[in-house]
């Protein structure tokens, strides 16, 4: 049987070929006929016992993650948590907690950090400290550890004792929301209402820096009100890391229910003498220099966030860095300044009843108290004057020494 040809070659098909491939053609349509009723056979089969290989499969999986986190354990020397009971108060105390990714990068050079929360006491930290010197690590540290616990799983910890949470809410970092026509500011807020009209007093909120993308002002009123609305309507175990000092006034509203702590650091300092051209202006102030994170956490709240020492670390051009330098040190002495007027105004008003007087009679524990307190911080500024324009050595240091006993007298009531 003729195929094809060309005008020097003809091809053929004999009929033998031709008949063996009509064989194969119905081979082929046989074999998937009989593929497709074996396979749907098997799932036949398989349907009648599909409940038992369901439960199979599950508990080699549950098998395999139990595993899993019994050998991460064993190879970091995590240690079992404790829970409290029910009717028990909420809490949280982690001692040498660590990052579980983290201390795997960084193995012996992580730092660990200890928290210390309880309902009944010191339920509310608030973190300051510079800029990338482990504020966001910690609070991360604490969930993570926290999420472990509640899972079955030891945690990287010395020891740990904490309640069943019922939820864990953070807002952290910045994000928008184009399609929907929201802003950054948008959603944290967004964020922000979600936990306060869902966590209860047996949650964890944590929330890093709330705030900061609107005016200092309106951040800082945010931020306050935040936290002020969870620490007296929801009452939860909560840590709120900021840059704004002021958030730190809510302690005296909330005594021995909040805590200021900071990361630590260790910054050296020298001046440099940059000069403001444009304004004709010479100001003293302080270089960068270098500053060492030490990643531990400390009580007390940190006076900087060394913004400027990220920026370096940016590479933003130093022209730059230097008139933000400048700027800064002008910012922070029209800041002294004021402070300094309003406390010499607020020393010099007199009293409803006359001036005070700085005879013994009035004396440092006063009628009214705070008559005694401006007294004594007039008395005080009056011997930091003295000392500091006195240049003899002897009078310098006695100046120090009264103000000194002056503030002790005070402290002590």
């Amino acid at each position: 049987m003729k195929v094809n040809s060309t005008k020097k070659t003809i091809r053929y098909h004999t009929p033998e070929v031709l008949k063996n491939l009509d064989n194969l053609l119905l081979a082929k349509e046989e074999l998937a006929v009989i593929c497709r009723k074996t396979w749907h056979k098997f799932l036949m089969d398989f349907g009648k016992y599909y409940a038992q290989f369901q439960a199979s499969v599950e508990s080699l999986a549950a098998l395999d993650c139990l595993y899993s986190l019994a050998t991460l354990a064993k190879q970091n020397n995590y240690v079992q948590p404790n829970f409290v009971p029910e009717n028990e108060a909420s809490q949280i105390h982690i001692k040498d907690g660590r990052h579980p990714v983290l201390e795997s990068l960084l193995g012996d050079n992580f730092v660990p950090n200890d928290t210390d929360l309880h309902a009944d006491g010191q339920y509310c930290q608030i973190v300051t400290g510079p800029n990338m010197g482990g504020k966001s690590c910690y609070i991360r540290q604490v969930a993570l550890i926290t999420i472990m616990a509640q899972v079955g799983s030891f945690v990287p910890a010395s020891s740990a004792i904490l309640h069943v949470v019922d939820g864990i809410y953070t807002r952290m970092g910045a994000s928008d929301s184009i399609q929907q026509g929201t802003s950054t500011f948008y959603e944290e807020m967004n964020e922000a209402s979600n936990i306060l009209q869902n966590c209860s007093s047996r949650s964890l909120v944590i929330i890093d820096e709330l705030g900061r993308g609107t005016s200092t002002h309106d951040g800082v009123a945010i931020a306050y009100a935040t936290l002020h609305y969870l620490l007296k309507n929801k009452k939860c175990i909560v840590i709120f890391v900021t840059h704004y000092p002021k958030i730190l006034d809510i302690q005296s509203e909330f005594e021995g229910s909040v805590g200021a702590y900071h990361v630590s650091y260790l910054s050296t300092r020298k001046l440099l003498q940059i000069s403001d051209e444009k304004m004709g202006i010479s100001t003293e102030t302080e270089d960068l220099g270098e500053i060492t994170f030490l990643y531990k956490l400390v009580a007390g709240a940190s006076d900087r966030s060394f913004g400027l020492n990220v920026a370096l670390l940016a590479q933003l051009p130093l022209r730059c860095i230097k008139r933000a330098s400048v700027m800064a040190a002008k910012l922070q002495e029209e800041m002294s300044k004021r402070d300094e007027n309003k406390l010499l105004r607020l020393m010099d008003e007199p009293s409803r009843d006359g001036p005070w007087e700085s005879s013994p009679e009035v004396g440092l524990l006063c009628a009214e108290p705070h008559q005694g307190l401006m007294e004594a911080c007039r008395r005080i500024l009056r011997d930091m004057r003295s000392a500091q324009s006195n240049n003899d050595v002897t009078n310098t240091l006695s100046c120090l020494k009264s103000a000194q006993e002056i503030a002790s007298k005070m402290i002590k009531g």
